[in-house]
């Protein structure tokens, strides 16, 4: 996304910071970034899902939100957000910019929910796997509440 002429844009004014999933040594940058934010007072946003995978939760979670959590003792709040109308706003993989910006345009709602939860702290001595799968495990069940 951050070579995408708008979305990039925008982005980078928003002080966006990307990985490159399939490039290890991006994340170590990344990291580094986000601790100096963090370490700054600022809040950061993070979708350890790794990206949109359809109408649901997939996998796993990515640890790495979570080995910073417990690096700096900070809890993790989670945001569930969800659309009305999943299906007019679910990436596929034939999909361009211009087809989606279309799609949404043209959604039936344009209504996104979102639910704030209390935060999640790491326990003392809890593997980031663990912690990562407890936040997972809280997902799939705000998943079933709220869409199934």
């Amino acid at each position: 996304m951050r070579d995408w002429w708008v979305v990039g844009r925008i982005g980078a004014v928003a002080g966006t910071l990307y990985v490159r999933r399939e490039d290890h040594s991006s994340r170590p940058l990344a990291l580094r970034a986000l601790l100096r934010c963090l370490r700054s007072g600022a809040s950061v946003a993070i979708y350890p899902e790794g990206g949109c995978k359809g109408r649901r939760i997939h996998g796993r979670f990515e640890p790495g939100a979570f080995a910073l959590s417990q690096r700096l003792g900070l809890p993790v709040l989670p945001v569930f957000i969800y659309y009305p109308a999943q299906e007019d706003f679910e990436w596929t993989p034939d999909e361009s910019l211009p087809d989606k910006i279309w799609h949404i345009l043209r959604a039936r709602n344009h209504r996104a929910h979102y639910h704030v939860f209390d935060p999640v702290w790491p326990e003392p001595g809890e593997s980031v796997e663990d912690y990562a799968e407890g936040v997972r495990q809280r997902y799939l069940g705000w998943q079933r509440r709220f869409l199934e």
